[in-house]
């Protein structure tokens, strides 16, 4: 299951055949399941079910980079000739990953949700569970060349239907009521995205969330400019993200929120991933190919600014009123 030499005798194709249908199935029954064996009817169910779907992607995704940098080293790599950005990976689903972790920990941590928070949970619903989804629209992560069983296989598809499987279970369980009038937060969220893959991208060269060409869009012939290969991607999403607000408006009615501000949480969940970036700067046999990338994180700086003048703002009418 973790062997580095267990390959298949001939590589599988999992993309647009009958593969594909039976991993689409397998994991929406599996998703299915785990919605109607937790009901979250209590807070206390809620937190214990958000605390282990976070440590279980915790344990997933590290074990992902340490599966990959020892497999390296068993094939008689140096550590220092490892591709440190993509084995470590800056993709939209890695992205999410991480922040589903962060945004599931908060949920069982802090006492309220709050302005912050309700953003982040947003963004579970408008980015990761629309991530997650198109991930098995178009299945390039499985390995052909593993066995289904394999480790980084499983480990990938788990990983997949737990992005899909939590932000349901926050909408389902009343976290939030996903309203049109959200779909600004999971804007923020593509611009998170996109601010840390692009700056990834432009640092290491690598094709990070379809920076310099999407593959999907090669696959079905569909010819996209350079240019625009970035934008036309998250354009894409995003559309899936809006129609994912329209069928919650169907199902849930409309209710005010209420907000209190856990800015500090933002800051240090957002300031903490985009602290990784620095490590490979150390590495000496993959130096940053254009330090220019480090403008690309400019619009969560920009984000982060906005919320803390807003809320700076909104306490000064409040004290105004009293």
């Amino acid at each position: 299951m973790f062997g580095y030499n267990t390959y298949n005798e001939q590589s599988v194709s999992y993309i647009f055949n009958l593969n594909h249908l039976w991993l689409v199935l397998a994991v929406g029954g599996f998703i299915a399941i785990l919605l109607l064996l937790l009901k979250g009817k209590t807070e206390k169910r809620r937190k214990i079910t958000m605390f282990i779907v976070a440590i279980v992607l915790l344990v997933l995704e590290v074990g992902r980079i340490v599966w990959r940098f020892e497999y390296y080293l068993y094939v008689g790599m140096e550590l220092s000739e490892i591709d440190w950005w993509w084995n470590i990976s800056f993709q939209m689903c890695a992205i999410m990953t991480w922040f589903t972790i962060i945004t599931l920990l908060l949920n069982v941590f802090v006492k309220k949700q709050g302005y912050v928070l309700n953003i982040m949970n947003n963004i579970l619903f408008g980015c990761a569970m629309i991530g997650g989804i198109l991930t098995y629209v178009y299945p390039y992560f499985i390995s052909g060349s593993r066995p289904i069983w394999h480790f980084t296989n499983w480990q990938t598809i788990l990983t997949h239907a737990l992005l899909i499987f939590a932000p349901i279970y926050v909408v389902r369980t009343k976290i939030i009521k996903p309203k049109l009038t959200d779909l600004w937060k999971p804007m923020l969220g593509y611009v998170l995205i996109g601010s840390i893959a692009g700056m990834a991208s432009e640092f290491s060269g690598n094709n990070f969330a379809y920076y310099f060409e999407n593959g999907l869009f090669v696959y079905l012939g569909i010819r996209v400019p350079f240019e625009l290969s970035f934008f036309t991607t998250f354009i894409a999403v995003f559309i899936c993200a809006i129609i994912a607000y329209l069928i919650a408006k169907l199902i849930y009615k409309y209710k005010e929120d209420s907000f209190k501000n856990v800015y500090p949480y933002f800051l240090m969940s957002f300031a903490g991933i985009i602290l990784i970036v620095l490590i490979p700067l150390c590495y000496p046999t993959h130096p940053v190919k254009n330090f220019l990338a480090l403008f690309s994180l400019l619009p969560i700086f920009i984000t982060i600014g906005m919320i803390a003048i807003y809320e700076y703002y909104k306490k000064s009418r409040i004290k105004a009123l009293l």
